[in-house]
């Protein structure tokens, strides 16, 4: 049955009852339904043939094969609208669709909407409402995907999405950088809408560039048309989520991410993306792990309870030590740039607003010229080294590398050097001088921060930097700034805050300055969103606002060419590099460590970013590629040896084709060669199974050969060459010679028998 319901997939569970899902109740099924409802769920889970034969030919089920992920604290929320942390929205994204996906290479790729277009300005409505082209987009959906409880999916669960958010872009904020710009969702049959654009700020219609990346879920009418607008974004417990989306949650789920030790999802049977792009899951299950520490969860990884999870930079350095070492093995590593385009940065306040006690702030902050001498006295290539381990790209720009047409590249000139001599000797031009040799500098007459009334005369430049408790990498930041920053006469105090606190204080605007990060979708929108002025009290955390910033901000959002459009984008960053209102400082690399004995096709996450597991716009391509392995066995290394013996002047051919293995090609094997046994390899690894070498001595060689598959296992094979030194050959040029050495030889025998 296509259209299994909710009600049966999970065998008998519940059978007798189902939840309804709108209000979290029980609603129990009346007796005759219940009846035709179990004989129905028992016939569509016995085999065809299975009726018809003896009880003894029935084959045993094969087992379940799960997908295990390991996470380092718990999920927070099943509600998708509240979803903030990496691993709320991993799952959101398992459970929701929307309506444009992402492929591996992080472009836009069909989803719940098939295709889409740009409403035609001769388009009868459009002649009529006068909108001017790219205003209006319309999405062809899918006619195969229903909501995991049975129910259709059709174009009204996407209006009213849509409807919903934009109606309440304020209550509803979670996809503010696109609602923005949503003016409304238009039905045209069940399977079409036309989603109409406009600038919320002037109310009037506007071109959008970013029509095929709406990265925005898509609920399920029927269920968030019985909760509040105001619990949506806030307190909406979601307790049995609904999607469309490729794994579907359990009766148990909201339990389970209470006890906070693992949450389960069950595999999609009936998912659209089968009938429509020809892709399903391999797999039964996908299961969450939580764990409280990197350590417990490294020992799963090691103990196959997980495949796969992240870790820290220094710990994902230690792994990769160990492999290269081999002292563990069945593991591999994943990295490259994230494909969320994650950075992290100083950040600084620019709400220009005292405050009362106890939240009083320093507005020096305000002083942007203040803020590129910081920017000067940061040390990047330091951190990206002592706390990232390597593993990060030195931060510049808004926009990550990961995304390359529209991040711009900051050549030498272009950018802020690394020069404390330089932002100290800046500070003292801008009349921030340390008058009392206190090693802290203070606000002078002349400086801006004075001019402004910003500062008194003699405030001194002393500057709260919050930092999150759970963020042990952004406390290790925190102190090289430090140092850093006293170094040229600037003074930071560390306060270190609970998760809440540090976010009611970062958007109440009740700070200095702070430690912390941000994410991006594969289209610019909406990085560049958070710095415009349209954000401010919204998604903004600085309160940054500068009209040459919105300029260009806004003709990014409208240029439809994208040679003009990158123009734009990256004039964006341009200004906002200038001004620092952040400092980034590095763009960070995923660091995955994955077991390589439980699935293959994970496929090569640093040449295709949108593989990875930090790719959370749904349908992910990676799930649809994953195949649980079979059980690897080792190789078997053989080879021989052309010719079998000769001299320090012969090249023996050595051939290891007849190596093989049961799961892999023989072209798939890995080889490398030890020209003396000596457990030294003398080659690297390569699939080339021939190879060539001279003995430069003589005697019995012991060759070695070691074979890899592609699960990691390995096989040796040794063999004896027999070399022998060679003898020279006499030519015409040594008859001389040897004819006087026989000469001598002569004479000095006559001289020995006459004497």
């Amino acid at each position: 049955m296509k259209y299994r319901s909710w009600l049966f997939r999970e065998g008998t569970e519940d059978m007798d009852m189902a939840l309804d899902r709108s209000n979290g109740t029980v609603a129990a099924f009346g007796p005759r339904v219940v009846l035709v409802s179990v004989l129905i769920g028992i016939l569509v889970t016995i085999p065809p043939g299975a009726l018809l034969n003896p009880v003894g030919d029935v084959e045993a089920a094969p087992a379940e094969t799960i997908l295990r992920i390991g996470f380092v604290g718990e999920l927070s929320t099943l509600n998708p609208l509240i979803a903030v942390n990496d691993t709320d929205k991993f799952l959101a994204s398992l459970i929701y669709d929307c309506l444009t996906g992402v492929d591996e290479d992080l472009n836009a790729t069909p989803n719940l909407a098939n295709e889409w277009w740009i409403v035609p300005e001769t388009d009868p409505e459009l002649v009529l409402t006068g909108e001017p082209f790219g205003a209006v987009w319309q999405y062809n959906l899918t006619h195969s995907a229903t909501w995991h409880d049975g129910e259709p999916f059709t174009a009204e669960d996407v209006n009213y999405t849509l409807n919903l958010f934009t109606e309440n872009y304020d209550a509803i904020w979670s996809y503010q950088p696109y609602t923005f710009f949503i003016n409304y969702s238009e039905r045209i049959d069940d399977y079409t809408v036309r989603v109409h654009f406009f600038d919320r700020a002037n109310v009037s219609s506007i071109p959008v560039a970013f029509g095929d990346t709406l990265p925005i879920a898509i609920l399920p009418t029927h269920i968030i048309r019985n909760v509040p607008v105001p619990m949506l974004s806030f307190s909406w417990t979601n307790s049995f989520p609904v999607g469309t989306g490729p794994f579907m949650t359990r009766s148990s789920t909201y339990d389970e991410m209470q006890a906070g030790v693992n949450v389960t999802l069950l595999r999609n049977p009936n998912y659209y993306w089968s009938d429509d792009y020809g892709k399903q899951v391999h797999f039964d299950k996908l299961d969450l792990r939580f764990y409280q520490t990197e350590s417990l969860m490294r020992a799963a990884l090691l103990n196959k309870e997980i495949d796969v999870a992240r870790f820290n930079t220094t710990n994902f350095a230690g792994w990769e030590g160990e492999i290269l070492g081999g002292t563990v093995t069945d593991v591999a590593t994943m990295t490259g740039l994230r494909p969320d385009g994650y950075w992290t940065d100083v950040g600084f306040n620019l709400r220009n607003m005292s405050m009362a006690p106890p939240f009083e702030r320093n507005r020096m902050t305000l002083d942007p010229w203040l803020r590129v001498s910081l920017a000067m006295a940061t040390n990047k290539s330091e951190l990206v080294e002592s706390v990232y381990n390597g593993y990060a790209t030195e931060g510049s720009t808004l926009v990550s590398p990961v995304h390359p047409y529209w991040h711009l590249e900051l050549g030498p000139g272009a950018s802020w050097p690394y020069d404390p001599i330089l932002a100290a000797a800046f500070l003292e031009l801008l009349d921030y001088i340390d008058t009392n040799s206190d090693g802290v500098r203070e606000a002078g007459l002349n400086s801006t921060a004075v001019q402004m009334d910003w500062a008194s005369p003699g405030d001194p430049l002393i500057f709260q930097l919050m930092v999150m408790d759970n963020a042990p990498e952004d406390l290790e930041i925190a102190l090289a700034l430090q140092a850093e920053y006293i170094a040229i006469g600037v003074e930071v105090e560390i306060v270190l805050m609970d998760y809440l606190s540090f976010v009611l204080d970062m958007y109440g605007y009740r700070y200095d300055m702070m430690i912390y990060h941000w994410e991006q979708d594969t289209d610019p929108n909406m990085i560049l969103f958070i710095e415009s002025t349209y954000a401010v009290a919204g998604w903004s955390d600085n309160s940054y606002s500068l009209q040459e910033y919105d300029d260009n901000y806004s003709a990014s959002v409208s240029e439809l060419d994208p040679a003009s459009r990158q123009v734009c984008v990256q004039n964006c960053q341009v200004i906002n590099y200038v001004e620092a209102p952040y400092i980034v400082l590095a763009y960070l690399n995923q660091t995955y460590v994955r077991r390589t004995d439980t699935f293959t096709g994970w496929g090569d996450w640093a040449a295709h970013p949108g593989r990875s597991l930090d790719a959370k716009w749904g349908a992910n391509p990676l799930i649809f590629d994953l195949m649980p392995a079979i059980q690897n066995t080792a190789p078997t290394a053989a080879f021989t040896v052309t010719p079998s013996t000769g001299t320090t002047a012969t090249t023996f051919e050595f051939n290891a084709s007849g190596s093989s293995d049961a799961e892999d090609a023989t072209g798939d094997l890995e080889v490398r060669w030890d020209w003396n046994n000596d457990g030294v390899w003398d080659t690297a690894w390569s699939t080339t199974k021939t190879v060539q070498h001279v003995f430069a001595t003589g005697g019995t060689h012991s060759v070695a050969l070691i074979v890899r598959d592609t699960g990691g296992m390995t096989d040796t094979a040794t063999t004896g060459v027999i070399v022998t030194d060679v003898i020279p050959e006499f030519t015409d040029a040594f008859v001389p010679v040897l004819m006087v050495v026989m000469l001598m030889l002569a004479i000095r025998r006559k001289s020995r028998i006459q004497s």
